[in-house]
């Protein structure tokens, strides 16, 4: 699902070299799709510490590794704003 993504961002840095900025339609889709998976574990969780779980209790069976890679997404894609501006 997300491969597809990654593909589009990469193509239009490999073909526009002299594109500096992340507000590309291709950025857009990337971060839309990663901001939708990330909110939807997000709100997996928040449900879970609703029923009264906490800690690593909170998270749901399978959605371990999933948001563990949605944090490191994340904090990696930081550097990148105030650099491209």
């Amino acid at each position: 699902m997300g491969r597809p993504r990654l593909v589009a961002d990469g193509n239009t840095h490999v073909t526009t070299p002299q594109l500096e900025t992340v507000i590309t339609p291709s950025h857009a889709v990337l971060y839309s799709g990663y901001l939708s998976a990330a909110g939807w574990m997000g709100w997996q969780v928040l449900q879970q510490r609703r029923r009264g779980h906490h800690g690593l209790q909170a998270v749901p069976i399978g959605y371990g590794l999933g948001l563990v890679g949605a944090v490191i997404f994340g904090l990696g894609g930081l550097p990148d704003l105030p650099a491209r501006r």
